[in-house]
């Protein structure tokens, strides 16, 4: 970024010593017979860089700046300009090359930062996927990302996954304390090195249990229950489990999404 700044500070200096030294050498009446030409050449020049790809207007420019020398040596030439005039012609050249030049350079660095810009943010989109308001919990792209390579291992050490998917009975239980409350619990509940979970729209939890079997569910469910007991006071459960075999991934997703939850289904 540093490197680029130093790029745009030089072109830019470049252009406007250039076009500054062109009227501070070469007297405004003198160049009365030359000022629409030049203007043309460098107006030509800003619309192929403006409008063609940097590799393709810079050879498109090098041509036009070759055939604007040429033009000026035949103007000296047909007038038989000599010596101080020729001068003049030479700053007119210098001034035109110091214009396109710096501005083709400094287009070329702005084009390369937008590009940095949209490779950063498409890195950033693809960062988001993994984050959550929550430390542990992941977004749904991320927890199906991570699922379907886990569940590539799984299958082929001829392993078991499980989806539990945990929610509240009472659909008027929303206190923001308690989901934080059964958040936590779930966090404590399973094993770090290999389960994990999301949030889903309504409120409810589901929990990836990989290498595990319907006993480890059943486990699960029990240490959550237990778990709960320690910071809510109620006699009975007000979750409810409903757990799906993952022979396959989407297929098992379609069932969590689609069953109604009723006590736990192996």
């Amino acid at each position: 970024m540093q490197s680029k700044k130093i790029n745009i500070a030089i072109s830019l200096l470049l252009f406007i010593f250039g076009n500054a030294g062109l009227f501070i050498f070469v007297p405004l009446e003198h160049l009365k017979n030359y000022i629409i030409l030049h203007l043309l050449m460098i107006s030509v020049g800003v619309i192929i860089i403006l409008f063609f790809q940097t590799g393709i207007s810079f050879v498109i420019i090098l041509m036009i700046t070759l055939l604007y020398g040429a033009a000026l040596s035949l103007i000296a030439y047909n007038k038989n300009i000599f010596q101080y005039e020729q001068f003049e012609l030479m700053i007119l050249y210098s001034a035109y090359i110091l214009s396109i030049i710096p501005f083709w350079l400094i287009r070329n660095v702005f084009l390369q930062l937008a590009t940095e810009m949209e490779r950063r943010l498409m890195e950033i989109e693809q960062l988001k996927k993994y984050s959550s308001p929550n430390q542990k919990m992941l977004t749904y792209p991320a927890f199906m990302d991570r699922a379907q390579m886990i569940m590539t291992g799984l299958k082929r050490r001829n392993e078991q996954g499980y989806l539990l998917k945990i929610q509240l009975k009472e659909k008027t239980m929303t206190d923001k304390a308690f989901h934080e409350v059964l958040q936590k619990a779930v966090e404590y509940t399973i094993r770090d090195e290999f389960d994990f979970y999301m949030g889903m729209d309504n409120g409810a939890l589901l929990v990836f249990l990989q290498n595990t079997e319907a006993t480890g569910v059943d486990i699960v469910q029990n240490r959550l229950n237990n778990h709960l007991k320690k910071h809510i006071n109620l006699i009975t459960s007000p979750i409810d489990y409903k757990s799906v075999k993952i022979d396959d991934l989407p297929t098992a997703m379609k069932k969590v999404f689609s069953v109604e939850i009723g006590g736990c289904n192996h």
